[in-house]
């Protein structure tokens, strides 16, 4: 066995060896069978803070209110400023991944009563996650392919992971087991993401410097060196935008820490380090240019011409730019052929961005 291997299934074993103690320690007995009519409460667990996943998960707020359920969410202070203006949620509770911050909050929230706690994604995020759910003792926890290895779920929807369908399809499942009778065909899937009006005004207050220009946000880093590019590339992607658009502004957007070092003429850096002052900037400028990050679903969001660029995905069962990609008519998504997006030739990039300003125009 290779020392790579070795090491991945220890770090299986030890995870999984911690989400049963968190079962056997905070024991929660399964509840009676699942009435629809009851639920009345829900508790939606999203607190990995990823902001990708919360934008895209929007739909469900939403949607549960409409059908007359007090809706609260669980997630990190990032994701929770994010989802401040969002009328569908009764409330909003920031988590901290430390265990004693969670096993507290989750005392609180066991008073709370709730009816049912979704966690819509597939896999599990810790083991402390396990432990918060088991805490909050609801009527029942609802979750995806968790039958028969994971006791914390008495609701385990089954979902066929090589059809690659994209992830905020499970909000019709989910939605098809409180109200069996719903009309998928008339549920709205558009993602859902107020911006309040004072971080608005002060975007458009930069951007007003730039007036009668076409504006493009650049987002060239990701979170993985896979959904980065390098200054060569970024310099590139700059040149084939100036030669498509007449005097444009390009405004890059990231971590200070990887912007800073960029210096290419008639290139803007953003001023905001918050994420939701570049959530506005997304709404506000013209077209987006992005690796694989939330900025990708922001996009969808607001309906703006997007270029994607995703890296080739090791897994062809549940593949990560299928069952995370954009999501929307006004993208345009690019696949790389290796497991890096520095390695898509330019004229796949420039035939991208030709696309995406014909698109709109």
């Amino acid at each position: 066995m290779k020392l790579g291997s070795f090491h991945r299934r220890k770090k299986v074993f030890i995870k999984d060896f911690k989400i049963f103690m968190m079962m056997v320690l905070f024991f929660r007995f399964k509840k009676n069978v699942f009435e629809t009519k009851k639920i009345k409460n829900i508790l939606i667990m999203r607190d990995n803070n990823k902001l990708g996943d919360m934008i895209i998960f929007t739909p469900l707020f939403r949607e549960c209110h409409r059908l007359g359920l007090d809706v609260s969410v669980v997630t990190g202070d990032v994701c929770a400023e994010l989802l401040k203006e969002n009328k569908n949620i009764k409330n909003i509770f920031v988590c901290k991944e430390k265990f004693f911050n969670m096993f507290f909050l989750a005392l609180k929230l066991r008073k709370k009563k709730y009816d049912l706690v979704i966690d819509p994604l597939n896999e599990v995020h810790s083991y402390r996650s396990i432990m918060m759910m088991q805490v909050i003792n609801p009527k029942h926890i609802l979750g995806f392919n968790k039958k028969g290895k994971y006791k914390t779920y008495d609701i385990s929807l089954p979902e066929d992971l090589s059809l690659n369908r994209h992830t905020s399809e499970r909000i019709k499942s989910i939605l098809q087991k409180i109200k069996p009778d719903i009309d998928l065909d008339k549920v709205d899937m558009s993602y859902d993401l107020p911006v309040p009006q004072d971080v608005d005004a002060t975007v458009k207050q930069y951007l007003e410097r730039f007036s009668g220009k076409t504006t493009v946000l650049l987002n060239p880093f990701g979170a993985l060196k896979t959904r980065k590019f390098s200054a060569t590339k970024i310099s590139a992607i700059v040149d084939i935008i100036k030669k498509k658009i007449e005097n444009p502004v390009i405004i890059i957007s990231g971590l200070d820490s990887e912007i800073r070092h960029i210096t290419i003429d008639g290139v803007e850096k953003t001023p905001f380090t918050r994420y939701i002052h570049a959530t506005s900037l997304v709404k506000q400028v013209d077209y987006i240019v992005s690796v694989d990050t939330s900025i990708v679903h922001a996009a969808t969001a607001f309906n703006k011409p997007i270029v994607a660029f995703y890296p080739m995905s090791k897994a062809r069962v549940n593949s990560q730019p299928l069952t995370w990609g954009p999501n929307s008519e006004h993208a345009i998504q690019v696949l790389s052929d290796t497991r890096n997006v520095e390695d898509i030739p330019d004229d796949i990039i420039r035939y991208a961005i030709e696309n995406m300003i014909s698109m709109r125009n």
